[in-house]
């Protein structure tokens, strides 16, 4: 699994889990729920797929300081808690290659 692959797959389960699409995900949206799922996206491709900053910065057309914030945001809530959860069982594939340690709210992400 090549790693745009594993990005991808990230982006998949997290998008289905949030009930977004991957245009939202991308989008410039300040909305919650899209920041929220995009915060998770972003801490588990730093995380659990040892991405740089700055990579998943350029990826996602933001400055590296951006995503950094929204990871530090994100790690030791309950969103990070879902987000794990969502990736274990919608993309254990990710997972098995990894060299590194709701709509409205992640309340209503389907896990």
């Amino acid at each position: 699994m090549t790693l745009i692959e594993k990005i991808k797959a990230v982006e998949a389960a997290i998008t289905t889990a949030a009930n977004l699409t991957d245009t939202e995900l991308h989008s410039q949206s300040r909305v919650q729920n899209v920041a929220d799922a995009r915060a998770a996206v972003w801490w588990l491709l730093r995380k659990r797929l040892g991405l740089s900053y700055k990579y998943i910065g350029r990826y996602y057309s933001r400055d590296h300081t951006t995503v950094l914030r929204a990871v530090e945001r994100v790690q030791g809530t309950k969103i990070a808690s879902v987000a794990q959860l969502v990736i274990e069982k919608h993309a254990p594939e990710v997972l098995r290659t990894v060299t590194t340690d709701g709509p409205r709210s992640v309340d209503n992400w389907v896990c």
